[in-house]
């Protein structure tokens, strides 16, 4: 689910914070994952509001946490593998930003 490329991110960014609030008090993991992916992609496209910062930081925690407990695994190193995947799957957007 993470590897995909596909988020939807029409909104403003008013409408954008109230669904993913409503996704991140679901406690669902695939919500906050979808979340996290998409702020994580609007992140390569622009600048995120403060809000959306303190958001993708805490749907970020909250999934590495999660995993890191599940897998027993240390959290350094499932965030970096959580944002070596979102990195690999948006490779092709984060290369027309730099351009």
């Amino acid at each position: 689910f993470m590897r995909n490329g596909g988020v939807d991110v029409t909104m403003n960014w008013k409408g954008r914070y109230k669904e993913y609030l409503n996704l991140m008090k679901s406690g669902v993991m695939v919500d906050v994952v979808l979340v996290l992916k998409s702020l994580f992609y609007l992140n390569l496209i622009k600048p995120l509001s403060f809000r959306e910062k303190k958001m993708m930081e805490k749907a970020k925690e909250l999934v590495v946490s999660e995993i890191s407990e599940v897998s027993s695994s240390p959290s350094s190193e499932i965030e970096k593998r959580v944002f070596d995947m979102l990195s690999l799957c948006f490779k092709n957007v984060s290369s027309r930003v730099d351009s």
